[in-house]
């Protein structure tokens, strides 16, 4: 109970220099999950080129379809959280027929405007790959798991530089105290910012993360921090 007392006030002190430093203000600390969203690649200009999941679909999906179709929640009973769960049975039936895009439920719904539902529909180049995909197999890449989340089979998307120097405030979303009670990291604008306690010092600077970072947190070991990327 003193421990955790001390680490408290510790992040008390941390914050008045925290936004003395880089201008940043604490907002809230709640640890929702975070969604790094991709459009999604064209597979190629010709629509010859073999369309791969992970590059090409898994975005897509990731994107526009498992705010609805997830495992929390499938709507329809459709699970589009997994390649294994997209191949899968919906209500309506099975949704994708491979080599047969034309008979395809899920394309047919995305080209008439259905689905995405109450949201903007996909474009033509997207619906173009989705198609082709289907079209040759609706195969997953080699090596690939087709149990994983989207969002572990998608290409790193690499991130705007942090600024060096904060000239406005920015919302500090979520915050980690590392086992041991001796650092803090903090949410920054495409980075996370690590602080050492007590002294409040800026330590380190973590970069390439998604804009808005809404959870942090420590491994057990203290030495690996944790960004959760995905909402189920």
């Amino acid at each position: 109970m003193q421990e955790s007392a001390m680490i408290r006030s510790s992040i008390r002190l941390l914050f008045p220099r925290l936004r003395k430093v880089t201008g940043v203000g604490l907002l809230g600390l709640a640890l929702p999950l975070s969604v790094q969203c991709h459009a999604g690649e064209p597979a190629s200009e010709e629509g010859s080129a073999e369309v791969s999941f992970s590059k090409h679909i898994a975005p897509i999906f990731h994107q526009h379809c498992v705010a609805c179709h997830n495992a929390r929640n499938p709507q329809g009973r459709y699970n589009m959280t997994t390649f294994h769960a997209i191949r899968s049975m919906a209500n309506s039936g099975v949704a994708i027929e491979p080599g047969d895009a034309g008979n395809s439920l899920l394309l047919q719904l995305v080209e008439d405007g259905s689905m995405p539902y109450d949201a903007d529909p996909l474009s033509d180049e997207q619906i173009s790959t989705i198609r082709q995909w289907i079209d040759q197999g609706a195969r997953l890449d080699a090596s690939a798991d087709a149990e994983a989340p989207l969002v572990r089979l998608m290409p790193r998307i690499p991130q705007p530089e942090p600024p060096r120097k904060y000239i406005a405030p920015v919302p500090v979303s979520a915050v980690a105290v590392d086992p041991a009670g001796l650092r803090v990291a903090s949410s920054g604008y495409h980075e996370v910012l690590m602080w050492s306690l007590p002294s409040g010092e800026l330590s380190g600077r973590i970069p390439n993360v998604a804009e808005r970072v809404h959870g942090l947190d420590f491994h057990p070991d203290g030495k690996r921090l944790v960004e959760p990327t995905e909402r189920l």
